[in-house]
């Protein structure tokens, strides 16, 4: 099932074209191959993000990792409450303030981007067999393999609309769960215990 993975993919890209042929074909062109050239112009910059964040943040990618994998209804929450303040702030300043319009859209998307590594290692580690992310240098073949998934899962045509729509706003949520999670402090080690005075 793993190594059929890709196939499987490629042929849910393609399954949608003989319905759009004909008469239609910019239409079917915009369906079936706007998705995946989409997808393989976002590759490269995604995966250069998901590399940053395993070489100078690798603390906070496990816990990306943590808060999308271990809490999916604080994220999908935290995400729509996100996406739609940042949608409707966008929106609201797109023509009186479009600078503004345009920090809250970057805002928006450095959110979906760091938050889609906790995504990536989740379904990278699922794919390989693994119950956790592992350490270097493994994650990086997990991060890599499941941002590459995700990403042409949600270039599959009419699914992958929903598709992204989900992994987009738990995106959004685990990277303000991340965020808002207060790392705990090691434990002390304890006091060597001195040995009875009288004794």
């Amino acid at each position: 099932m793993k190594r059929a993975l890709p196939a499987l993919l490629a042929l849910a890209l393609l399954l949608p074209s003989p319905a759009y042929a004909g008469h239609k074909g910019d239409v079917a062109g915009l369906i079936v191959l706007g998705p995946s050239l989409l997808a393989l112009f976002l590759l490269p910059f995604g995966l250069a993000a998901q590399g940053l964040i395993l070489a100078y943040a690798p603390r906070r990618g496990r816990g990306l990792v943590h808060a999308v994998e271990r809490h999916r209804v604080k994220t999908v929450v935290l995400g729509l409450i996100n996406t739609l303040f940042l949608a409707f702030f966008v929106g609201a300043t797109a023509k009186p303030a479009p600078l503004l319009a345009l920090i809250g859209l970057l805002v928006w998307l450095v959110l979906i981007l760091v938050g889609s590594h906790g995504l990536a290692r989740g379904v990278g580690a699922r794919i390989l067999g693994r119950d956790e992310g592992s350490g270097p240098p493994g994650d990086a073949l997990e991060t890599a393999l499941g941002f590459l998934t995700l990403l042409f899962a949600c270039a599959i045509p009419l699914l992958g609309v929903f598709l992204a729509t989900y992994w987009i706003v738990r995106a959004t949520g685990g990277a303000v769960l991340s965020m808002l999670a207060v790392e705990s402090a090691p434990d002390p080690q304890p006091a060597p215990s001195s040995p009875p005075a009288g004794g």
